[in-house]
């Protein structure tokens, strides 16, 4: 709670208590990656910054993410707004255990944003075999 005070120069002060709930944004976007056990599959994407500056970044998955998830580069610098193609990122996914869906949350930043985006793995999706017809 913070309490918020507001004088009046010709007199006057009105005193307000404020309660402040700060919670976690929804990711900018979902990333869905598909790999069999044990190999890499990855997906790429290009970001700019909503600046008209270049502006340096980090990127990396939160903590609880799982560490199946690869993000590259991890750090560099973003060419600004309307740059084409601008900076690519790469996610990779190498899955552990067999069947399992993993989740991570990839966090970009720049000193004045912060993108997030919610990663998913999981295998490919099966295809029933069509059996030849033999006549």
């Amino acid at each position: 709670a913070v309490e918020f005070i507001v004088n009046k120069s010709s007199g006057g002060r009105w005193r307000y208590l404020m309660k402040v709930n700060a919670l976690q944004p929804d990711p900018d976007d979902f990333i869905d990656v598909a790999a069999t056990l044990n190999r890499t599959s990855s997906v790429s994407f290009t970001l700019t910054d909503q600046g008209t500056t270049y502006s340096p970044f980090k990127a990396s998955f939160a903590l609880g993410s799982a560490p199946e998830f690869v993000v590259h580069p991890s750090e560099g610098v973003l060419p600004p707004l309307g740059t084409n193609p601008g900076q690519q990122f790469v996610v990779s996914f190498t899955p552990r255990e067999y069947g399992k869906e993993s989740t991570g949350k990839l966090v970009i930043e720049t000193d004045e944003m912060m993108w997030s985006y919610e990663c998913r793995g999981a295998p490919p999706a099966y295809e029933v075999p069509e059996p030849e017809t033999r006549v």
